[in-house]
């Protein structure tokens, strides 16, 4: 398959690179769009339009770098003029490093948006690929990602339900998050996912409820004296905890 597309390169008079491009940038504009849309079904700020725009772009950097620029140097008479095809490469993962640090966002004492990161680097890797003309081992790596992070997604959604929790209930003009998460800092407890929804409870019109999801290897006794501080404080209504 590779192969196939490479000698597009050289055929059809000089158009065949405009087929090669063309190709190649659909390939590899589908395999990031079902990552893509991982990201964005889960209301990521990098979501479709961003994997797609991006793999394109590497892709076509790619083309440029290996056969465009080869071809303009004969088209113009300048073969004797040295380049280093690898030049624009190592720029790509340059300027993919500065959108993937876009995407990392840092909220408080927790981080956001490292798996989108690396979804991003992966969907450049997939482009150059492509740009490359090695389509079947792009296709392999779309796949497999895809597989892995489906499968690891619901890994992760069962030790969720088996790790520590904690939900609070209080007043909902009470600002306790920060609390909360600088508190079980300093307990070295790790804070996976905070949920928070408005409820009606114990005579409180609005009240939050707050649901603390921690690493499933937590020190218990850490956990317990992290309840009982904000069991004791009156803003809060109730405290439950599911420790397994």
């Amino acid at each position: 398959m590779d192969q196939w597309f490479i000698r597009l390169v050289t055929q059809y008079n000089g158009y065949g690179i405009a087929l090669y491009v063309a190709l190649t940038s659909l390939i590899a504009g589908v395999l990031s769009s079902i990552l893509g849309i991982e990201r964005e079904l889960k209301g990521q700020a990098a979501g479709l339009r961003t994997h797609v725009l991006m793999t394109l772009g590497c892709s076509l950097l790619m083309s440029l770098s290996i056969y465009g620029i080869s071809l303009a140097k004969k088209s113009s008479g300048f073969e004797n003029l040295n380049y280093d095809a690898a030049r624009i490469g190592a720029g790509i993962l340059g300027g993919v490093g500065f959108i993937g640090a876009g995407a990392i966002i840092k909220n408080g004492l927790s981080i956001r948006g490292l798996t989108t990161a690396t979804t991003l680097w992966l969907c450049a890797a997939i482009g150059m690929a492509c740009g490359c003309g090695m389509v079947f081992e792009a296709l392999i790596i779309a796949g497999i990602s895809l597989l892995f992070m489906f499968a690891l997604g619901v890994i992760e959604h069962f030790i969720d339900l088996k790790s520590p929790r904690v939900t609070l209930i209080v007043a909902h003009n009470v600002p306790i998050l920060h609390e909360l998460r600088t508190e079980a800092h300093n307990s070295q407890l790790v804070i996976k996912n905070i949920y928070t929804k408005i409820i009606s409870a114990e005579g409180l019109e609005n009240a939050l409820e707050i649901n603390l999801i921690f690493a499933f290897k937590s020190d218990k006794p850490s956990l317990y004296d992290f309840v009982e501080k904000f069991s004791l404080q009156p803003c809060v209504v109730s405290v439950k905890h599911n420790f397994n």
